[in-house]
């Protein structure tokens, strides 16, 4: 069974978006600003509201932005069946990369590892958007996806929360650290094809906490005797 996981926060544009996608059709866990101080501490939230309502191994929770509408009408049966078929699959999203450079961004890798697609806008403007694609396809050898939408299996949730502890304060690099820590565990991580739009192109690497956090990831992982680029 599929759930989400939603971190919400002021104009994030969830109901002409996400909202319109899932229409009460799935459970859903909310966080808010209440609920924590970073996206670590919302998601962490949603885990534990999740796992108190019954969250079984075999169930899939989409952690997905407010502003992402699925497009794919057969999104369900796509994530349910390869989850199934792979059971070692902890992690998907519908975008990233199979090798992650010390620049830290999925998308900085060459384009030759990067997979997946979106509708993505531009500016937030609706007339500029287009179809940004990577590599189409079903893939399980990614290094990291991105966290517009990750679909995390609940057997790995119960194990590992995301690193709210490293990353205080942050909305920044909870998808990296945790497809990484997945990784740790011996979970692969994988890229569905699976048709989103999103509407925020985010600011990134311009931003004082991506930059930050950038810094705490790479010296997290060097300390655990990675070297990058991570991945192949």
């Amino acid at each position: 069974m599929i759930k989400f996981a939603v971190a919400r926060y002021k104009d994030d544009n969830y109901e002409n978006f996400l909202g319109t996608s899932i229409d009460n059709k799935y459970e859903t866990s909310f966080a808010f600003d209440s609920n924590g101080s970073s996206i670590y501490e919302k998601y962490n939230f949603c885990i534990e509201d999740l796992i108190s309502k019954g969250l079984q191994n075999t169930d899939i929770v989409a952690f997905c932005h407010g502003d992402v509408k699925i497009l794919d009408p057969y999104f369900e049966d796509k994530i349910l069946y390869v989850f199934d078929m792979l059971p070692t699959l902890g992690v998907a999203g519908i975008i990233g990369s199979t090798k992650l450079l010390e620049t830290c961004g999925w998308w900085l890798s060459d384009k030759s590892v990067q997979r997946g697609h979106l509708i993505q806008w531009i500016d937030n403007v609706e007339a500029n958007k287009y179809h940004m694609i990577k590599s189409i396809g079903n893939y399980n050898d990614i290094c990291v996806v991105d966290g517009l939408c990750m679909f995390i299996k609940g057997e790995l949730l119960k194990k590992l929360k995301f690193d709210s502890v490293t990353y205080p304060n942050s909305y920044n690099f909870y998808d990296y650290d945790y497809c990484l820590e997945a990784k740790a565990l011996g979970y692969q991580i994988g890229v569905f094809d699976i048709l989103l739009e999103h509407r925020s192109s985010g600011a990134g690497i311009y931003q004082d906490d991506w930059k930050s956090n950038k810094q705490n990831f790479i010296q997290k992982w060097m300390g655990k005797g990675y070297t990058f680029p991570i991945g192949k």
